[in-house]
């Protein structure tokens, strides 16, 4: 039987005794230096997950939970998207999205999701720059939209109302053609998105009405010359210098 050298065991347990002295030195300073790892994970006492951070093929993220392990915050980073962060809720079956902040292709989006996953709000700017505000029911479906937009080289602001089948019923705004984006009009459409009526500032103010056909048969208002004028589609006797819709 070989022999222990008693020597070489006693160096090399000091060696070993060294770097723990070396490794427990190092930590205590104020300065770490450079630490390079794959991911870091942070785990609580009953060994849940509270943090995570990792670096993934598009980019670095940060997953944050709660004392239960359940998933609340998220932050991501890639060259798609470029920032993102998004509240979360877990049911320990999927992580639904209760709301997100991230660049869009025109600036930054807000938006917000209710429990069944369908969006509910989303407050940013649209594709060309421009501000917008816009609220869905419970299914998803568009009810409110306010936003500026764009005629010309002009910006000016519109609202939208919708009913629960999406059609949009209310319009308050600015109209197209001539003179577009001075002029204030107010439409209101029935429950197929038709046009019925419509007031506008245009020619010193005027009412329009619109059978089902969506054709005219109602107008007051005022003619060039700024006399006082009622009129109907049906007699022929209808100021065509107005664009409404």
């Amino acid at each position: 039987m070989k022999s222990v050298d008693i020597k070489s065991v006693l160096i090399g347990v000091l060696c070993t005794a060294l770097v723990f002295v070396l490794i427990g030195a190092k930590s205590q300073s104020e300065n770490l230096g450079d630490i390079i790892v794959d991911s870091v994970t942070v785990l609580n006492k009953d060994g849940l997950e509270l943090c995570k951070m990792e670096g993934g093929w598009d980019g670095g993220s940060i997953e944050l939970n709660s004392s239960d392990g359940k998933k609340g915050v998220a932050l991501f980073a890639s060259p798609l998207f470029g920032g993102r962060i998004a509240t979360l809720y877990d049911d320990y079956v999927t992580s639904k999205l209760g709301a997100e902040l991230f660049n869009g292709k025109g600036g930054g989006v807000l938006e917000c999701y209710n429990v069944n996953n369908n969006k509910t709000a989303t407050l940013g700017t649209d594709h060309v720059g421009n501000g917008s505000l816009e609220m869905f029911n419970e299914k998803g479906k568009r009810t409110v939209h306010l936003a500026t937009d764009q005629y010309g080289e002009e910006y000016a602001g519109n609202l939208s109302l919708s009913n629960t089948y999406g059609k949009t019923i209310v319009y308050i705004g600015t109209p197209r053609g001539r003179d577009q984006g001075q002029d204030g009009i107010f439409l209101l459409r029935n429950k197929n998105g038709k046009l019925s009526v419509g007031i506008s500032s245009q020619l010193g103010g005027h009412l329009e009405t619109y059978n089902t056909h969506r054709k005219m048969v109602g107008f007051i208002g005022s003619n060039k010359e700024d006399d006082q004028l009622i009129a109907s589609s049906i007699t022929g006797i209808v100021n065509k210098d107005f664009v409404i819709a």
